[in-house]
């Protein structure tokens, strides 16, 4: 299991930094910077795919809120990053042409979803704080995600920004094709990932690696 520091130290690896961080109390540039960007870039790596391990049901709490394009309000799960679908009866994961409609907003008590099911199910990759959860698939995309917004405060180098969010596609293109072959993944996530990345993530990850000489 990999700690908090234990990433830190990996991404300050990544950027070609041979300073390190013993403890997430020192006083160092290195922590500071790390702990600074530490929370955002957890959270966009956890967003950025359905990882298995933060991926949770929950059965939402109904609103008394009322809108006329919408059957039910319910309030949204404090610990959503990203909602995946709602559980349609009968079905274990919907397909695409078979899932329930829902939209967000925001209400008198905070973010809502809107749907017309009764006691909907939301399907949601949630946060998680506690590292000794973190498979090493997340950990790896984790340290590029942290080396790409670290890069320029301790090294002032596009170029390294740049070779670190590489890093970080080809990384989270492994878990997707893990979690495929798995039969855990749609390929219609893999491709909105790519295309929301201008290509194919897999390739240009392989390319960059060759002309690394790894």
């Amino acid at each position: 299991m990999a700690s908090q520091v234990d990433i830190y130290n990996l991404a300050l690896g990544n950027i070609g930094s041979s300073d390190t961080v013993a403890s997430l109390e020192e006083r160092s540039k290195q922590r500071i910077v790390c702990s600074q960007f530490w929370d955002t870039a957890r959270d966009t790596v956890l967003a950025d795919f359905d990882w298995p391990f933060a991926t949770r049901r929950e059965t939402l709490a109904q609103m008394p809120e009322t809108t006329s394009n919408w059957l039910y309000t319910y309030q949204y799960p404090t610990d959503c990053l990203r909602a995946q679908y709602l559980v349609v009866p009968g079905q274990r994961v919907p397909d695409e042409k078979n899932q329930a409609r829902f939209d967000t907003g925001y209400g008198a008590g905070g973010q809502v979803l809107f749907a017309d099911i009764e006691a909907a199910q939301l399907v949601y990759v949630c946060r998680v704080e506690d590292t000794g959860r973190f498979p090493p698939m997340f950990v790896q995309a984790l340290s590029w995600k942290l080396a790409a917004q670290i890069a320029m405060p301790l090294t002032a180098t596009r170029t390294i920004v740049e070779t670190a969010m590489q890093m970080y596609d080809l990384e989270v293109q492994k878990a997707w094709a893990a979690a495929f072959n798995e039969g855990n993944q749609s390929t219609t996530y893999a491709s909105e990932y790519i295309t929301a990345r201008g290509g194919d993530g897999i390739s240009c990850g392989a390319d960059y690696l060759i002309r690394r000489g790894f």
